[in-house]
């Protein structure tokens, strides 16, 4: 299976609310300990929440749970991914923050295998 290229989205707020939303997606794994600190280190301020399924390479046949509140982080193994393609998807919830420097952030996370 060829690694597809990561990918994000972000939705502009529209006037009045006060969240915006980036999601990722990557078939390439991440490196558990990196995006832990990274997450941990150097997610803005601005990121009130992050959670999402992600693959991992210290150990692709299983899933992993990311959660962040804060500076808190969590993840945590789930089950085997069975027939599901490995592939891991994070969404953000927060207010006024560069969603293509949040996407270079979790990018520098993935192993280039």
């Amino acid at each position: 299976m060829r690694p597809r290229a990561s990918a994000c989205s972000r939705e502009k707020p529209v006037v009045g609310e006060m969240f915006e939303t980036w999601s990722y997606e990557s078939e390439q794994p991440f490196s558990v300990e990196a995006l832990r600190d990274m997450v941990r280190r150097e997610l803005p301020a601005s990121i009130y929440r992050c959670k999402g399924i992600v693959f991992s390479d210290e150990f692709p046949e299983k899933r992993f749970a990311l959660q962040a509140v804060g500076r808190r982080v969590e993840i945590m193994e789930l089950d085997e991914w069975g027939e599901r393609i490995p592939q891991s998807r994070v969404v953000a919830i927060g207010s006024t923050f560069d969603a293509q420097e949040l996407s270079r952030k979790f990018d520098a996370c993935l192993t280039h295998s």
